[in-house]
């Protein structure tokens, strides 16, 4: 039987996250990782002509559909549960950017907060973090929430 690459991902991930403060913990900072660290790379300035030229195209908005292209590679499912979130995170950031809010700031933190506390939840689970065993992990940790109210919903992926 040949495993999917979600399927072998999203089971490589469970394994460091089976205590149930660490899961909980990851699926409130996860997300709150994956977006602070899309605000982070917000913040690069880019070419004046592109940002004059197509206001919203920045360095985030290519990661944000670089990753949505590997998603959809992934699990077409997964990629299309992912979109609402990442709309709503770009629109955020459109949102704050257009309102002159410290999104380098805001989004430090918002990392920091995420980075604490999933590094809790892995020393309650007796291990290291697996983003510092693999960096594939952060891509992953997003559509692990997902893939696991896919779980609870039935909804194949």
């Amino acid at each position: 039987m040949t495993v999917s690459p979600a399927e072998y991902w999203l089971s490589a991930y469970e394994q460091g996250h089976r205590h149930y403060l660490n899961r909980w913990l990851h699926w409130v900072c996860a997300p709150l990782f994956a977006a602070s660290l899309v605000g982070i790379i917000w913040c690069i300035p880019v070419p004046r002509t592109l940002a004059e030229t197509l206001p919203l195209i920045n360095w985030a908005t290519l990661f944000v559909m670089a990753a949505i292209v590997y998603y959809f590679v992934m699990s077409t499912t997964l990629a299309l549960g992912i979109l609402p979130f990442v709309g709503m995170t770009v629109a955020g950031l459109a949102w704050l950017d257009a309102s002159g809010a410290p999104i380098l700031l805001l989004s430090s933190a918002g990392l920091l907060i995420a980075a604490t506390g999933q590094f809790i939840g892995h020393k309650l689970e007796g291990g290291s973090a697996s983003l510092l065993r693999d960096l594939h992990h952060a891509a992953i940790a997003p559509i692990w929430v997902l893939a696991a109210i896919y779980r609870k919903l039935g909804i194949p992926y």
